[in-house]
Order: structure tokens, then sequence, then C-alpha cells
């Protein structure tokens, strides 16, 4: 019920889909539910399979036509059971904090975002070729933005395309001179958020809906 100039509306979807038997969750006491995911379990041959789509933009018909955004569409079974573990969490039936693949705000996000920046920078000391590719609606996370410092500092390649707010200054000497920041401007708005990491070799892509901002 948090969604920004939408309040009203969604409180009359709420009502309509209550009167229809579904039973609608209004939120996390103190915060604003922001991820976009649907999880479909089947009955298959006697057993029960999991489907799940992540995305990065909102199930919404009007911005699905002028915003890009990226979808995951999967069985995979740990991350079905992550996705499964933070519906309870948000239905208040349990209060989990660890999982398998997803990084959920506000417990883990940042720490583990932060936590593979420093391992890039660890493993480029070591071999060299440390990259880090992020885009992102705006980035303002002081802690973040730090991470980043460092990471250049160190000689990681730093690539980012940031759509909006940027308080991260590209190009300074001594702090940031192997980061560029890019925005880009098209048809569609840039909407996804794509945060990638070569970890040596065995990279890392994750993708999802926050952006480096307090907040999120």
């Amino acid at each position: 019920m948090k969604a920004r100039f939408d309040e009203e509306y969604n409180i009359g979807w709420a009502r309509a889909l209550e009167a229809a038997g579904v039973h609608v969750v209004y939120g996390v006491m103190g915060l604003k539910t922001h991820a976009k995911m649907c999880l479909v379990l089947r009955r298959e041959a006697g057993k029960l399979h999991s489907y799940v789509h992540l995305a990065t933009g909102n199930y919404n018909p009007v911005t699905a036509r002028i915003y890009t955004d990226i979808g995951l569409l999967t069985d995979d079974v740990e991350i079905a059971s992550d996705v499964g573990k933070l519906f309870n969490s948000i239905t208040g039936y349990a209060r989990e904090e660890s999982y398998s693949r997803l990084l959920v705000a506000p417990v883990q996000m940042r720490p583990e975002l932060i936590r593979r920046i420093d391992r890039e920078i660890e493993s480029h000391r070591h071999d060299g070729g440390g990259r880090l590719i992020f885009k992102m609606n705006s980035l303002v996370d002081r802690e973040c933005i730090d991470a980043l410092y460092r990471a250049s500092q160190a000689g990681v390649e730093v690539l980012l395309q940031v759509r909006g707010i940027c308080c991260l200054r590209p190009g300074v000497p001594g702090l940031s001179e192997n980061i560029s920041v890019t925005s880009v401007v098209g048809r569609f708005l840039e909407h996804s958020r794509l945060y990638y990491f070569r970890n040596g070799g065995d990279e890392e892509l994750f993708t999802g809906s926050a952006d480096m901002m307090p907040r999120n």
C-alpha cells in the first residue's frame, strides 16, 4: 500500500480482490514491498512443481509498453525455495533472513553487494581483470559509493549505467579514474537493474528491482 501516488488505486484493487476470494497481504509493517515476483505451484504427475517469475518492473500493462524491463522465468529449485520463503516472510508466517540465491533487503542486499565488490578487489589484486558493470535508476547510497571508489583505487574497471540521480563522481584522479558513468536515453524508459561481477571468470549477474539507494 506504500506505492507512490497509487495508494487509493491499490485500495480499490485490494477490495475487489478480497471480494473475489483472494487473500490480500497489505505489506510488512514499516517497510515498502518493492519486489516483483510470481510463484506458481502446479500438481504435475502427482507431484508439486514450482515456477517462478522474477521481474525488474511492475506487472502493469501501461508501463510494460513504455519501460525496458527484464524478467526471469525459471523452475530452478533453489530459486523457487527462496521465493517461497520470502512469501512466507512477507505474509508473516516466518521471519526468514537466509536465502540461497536471492539478495533480500533490508537485511542482506547492501552487505552482500558490498562483499562482492570487495571480493572483486581481492580477485583483481591476485589475477587482474577485475570488472564491475552495474545498471540502475539511481546511485545514492554512500556505503555502496565508497565501495565502488575502493574498487577504482584498486584498479578494478567499473562501468556504470545510471538513468537518474548519480552521487558518485567518476574520473577523479586517485579516487575514481577507473569508473565511467553513462546514461541510456531512448524511445523507452530504462528501468531494469543489473549487477555484474566478473569474479575471476566465475561470473555473477544479479537482476532485480532495487537501486543503490538507502531506502532500497
